[in-house]
């Protein structure tokens, strides 16, 4: 006999993780900034330190009250995981009956549409405004409309690389019995956030995470906060040992070095701006058609010409992120930033010498 795979199981596409191998790499929205000398010894103290022979501590209670301590919030109130990843998968497969909808906003992180598939939830979608940003109106009249369960969306948005007001996103929370989920993971580099509110509302839970703004993408580290029954909900479905003794290490070390990360945010956000004003230079080009604005560590340029733009930057070994109606541009070094927006003129005089 052939086992033979359920059709849902067949028909599924791997999420696309761009391998090609080139000098340049703003592709992944990764921090630039290296850790240093003294951070690194400090990470090279804490990993020695590790038993490898014995499981973790499952309440993660250091790294909670690091993450705590940082952001300002009740440690208790916290969960970590593997990643925002995880989170998302308990949130999306537990939290909704298979009867319940769940609604997504569009634009946004392709990945809440793939875990959603697998678990075959029913999805509604409302529409963001032109800019990528929430319409709290239409997104309550449609919750109201369709008896949506759950919300679920990025805050910056992870598609446009904009951010909805804090008190548009209370609004919101405040006014349905729908659960909300706010995706921080960019927040590090805006001051938006409502983590903070997540403890005071039963309907909130806010994610972040260590691979933007902390420089930590490799540990694979997220986190949830919310209210009391929700994070013991949460920490009930969630798999014992969840996390590796090396990632919550890591995590402690970092969380703690409050000014390596205000400084590596700061510098981010000075390459962003240098990195923003000269792409909004070439917004003058009918080949570019528009510069989002940007509260993230990368940038988003809308082209009718990306595909084009795309195999042309990396034919000159400079790798972005290709949208099909946008490319994504992460902020990096200011060699790498000069590098890709040199190229990148270079190849809008040509495409508009070539009449296109």
């Amino acid at each position: 006999m052939t086992y033979q795979l359920h059709a849902k199981l067949q028909q599924l596409e791997p999420y696309k993780v761009i391998t090609e191998n080139c000098n340049i790499r703003l592709d992944a929205n990764e921090s630039f900034v290296d850790p240093g000398e003294e951070l690194r010894a400090k990470l090279l103290a804490a990993w020695g330190s590790i038993p490898l022979n014995r499981y973790p501590d499952d309440s993660y209670r250091e790294l909670r009250q690091a993450f705590g301590k940082y952001y300002g919030v009740d440690p208790e109130l916290v969960v970590a995981a593997n990643g925002s990843d995880e989170l998302l998968s308990l949130l999306i497969g537990c939290f909704l009956k298979s009867d319940e909808l769940l609604m997504l906003t569009r634009p946004d992180f392709s990945m809440y549409g793939i875990f959603a598939t697998n678990y075959e939830r029913k999805l509604c979608i409302v529409q963001r405004d032109e800019n990528g940003t929430m319409d709290v109106p239409k997104t309550l009249e449609q919750i109201q409309k369709v008896g949506a369960r759950a919300l679920l969306f990025s805050n910056p948005s992870s598609a446009t690389s904009t951010v909805t007001a804090k008190e548009d996103i209370i609004e919101l929370v405040d006014n349905t019995d729908a659960l909300v989920i706010v995706d921080e993971a960019y927040m590090d580099f805006s001051d938006q956030s409502v983590l903070q509110e997540a403890a005071s509302r039963t309907n909130l839970i806010v994610l972040r995470t260590c691979s933007k703004a902390l420089g930590c993408a490799g540990i694979r580290l997220g986190f949830a906060a919310s209210s009391q029954k929700v994070i013991d909900a949460i920490n009930a479905l969630r798999a014992p040992y969840n996390l590796n003794t090396l990632s919550e290490a890591t995590g402690c070390v970092v969380l703690s070095q409050r000014s390596y990360i205000e400084n590596a945010v700061a510098q981010i956000l000075e390459n962003r701006r240098q990195l923003y004003e000269g792409l909004k230079a070439l917004e003058t080009s009918p080949i570019i058609k528009k510069i989002h604005p940007t509260a993230t560590n990368y940038i988003c340029v809308k082209t009718d010409h990306a595909n084009e733009i795309y195999e042309a930057l990396k034919a000159r070994s400079i790798l972005v992120r290709n949208l099909k109606t946008m490319l994504r541009i992460t902020v990096g070094t200011n060699e790498e930033n000069r590098a890709v927006l040199n190229e990148l003129s270079a190849i809008v005089n040509e495409m508009e010498e070539a009449g296109k």
